[in-house]
């Protein structure tokens, strides 16, 4: 007898199995619930949301922190009217990968704010505003960088270590702000400990604002510090080359002077 070509044999077997299913109401229940069970695992396996494509936000918490700060950081701009838009621009994009994180993204907020001695003031009310606006949950943790100045290195860094590691531990997973004040007061060495603070990929606090200040020795020119960035990282890297390598100087300064901002004085 002439057999039938496979394809024959596959054909009728896919039309006995519709059969046999359209047949059995209790087995049609059991294939879409299964249906359903996977399609909520696979929600739940990847973190989309069903109404959001491409699952590109996360929580309306948190995006309500960056809307917030936003709101905040407009009332401290009408406060300080004498800084640039440079200043709130710097400001601005270096909180988005902290408040609004994507997915996949997150890392800490790092600023480098400096001035001159005139304006110190100035630079230490508008970091203050910035991570209180930041840390909405909790006050601020300001690091007493005096105190420090001229203690024992390993008792200096297990404080600074151990402060660090308990506001972020008692906020998490919510955001907050770390002030580290006159950071040229701290001891070189101690400094290194931020350079796995500020890791954009491996920082153990991803949620936190590191916002460190520094008030120059003297009065400049205002042309003098046109690049911002080139300018305090060449004070810096002068000022701790006595007591650090330059493989340890260039490391710690490309996690902490990424987002640089020169505050000036306000016309009184």
């Amino acid at each position: 007898p002439a057999r039938m070509p496979p394809l024959v044999h596959q054909n009728n077997f896919n039309r006995g199995i519709i059969s046999f299913v359209k047949e059995n109401p209790l087995l049609q229940k059991l294939l879409c619930s299964l249906l359903l069970v996977f399609t909520i695992m696979v929600i739940l396996l990847f973190n989309i949301p069903p109404h959001l494509p491409g699952g590109q936000l996360t929580t309306l918490e948190k995006t309500n922190y960056y809307k917030d700060f936003v709101v905040q950081l407009e009332k401290i701009k009408n406060e300080f009217p004498g800084q640039s838009e440079r200043t709130w621009r710097v400001i601005h994009t270096t909180v988005l990968g902290t408040l609004v994180e994507e997915r996949v993204v997150s890392l800490p907020a790092v600023f480098l704010m400096f001035s001159t001695p005139s304006a110190a003031p100035v630079l230490n009310s508008l970091a203050e505003k910035i991570a209180i606006a930041f840390s909405k949950e909790s006050p601020p943790y300001e690091i007493d960088t005096s105190a420090y100045k001229d203690m024992d290195l390993s008792k200096c860094k297990e404080m600074i270590d151990g402060g660090v590691r308990d506001f972020a531990g008692n906020l998490a997973p919510l955001p907050g702000a770390v002030i580290v004040p006159n950071v040229d007061l701290l001891p070189p060495r101690s400094m290194l400990l931020f350079h796995s603070f500020c890791d954009q990929d491996h920082a153990p606090f991803k949620k936190l604002a590191y916002i460190f200040t520094v008030v120059l020795p003297e009065e400049v020119e205002p042309e003098d510090v046109r690049r911002e960035t080139r300018y305090i990282t060449k004070y810096l890297r002068n000022f701790w080359q006595p007591l650090l390598h330059v493989e340890e100087i260039d490391p710690l300064l490309s996690r902490i002077a990424n987002s640089v901002v020169y505050v000036v004085s306000e016309d009184t």
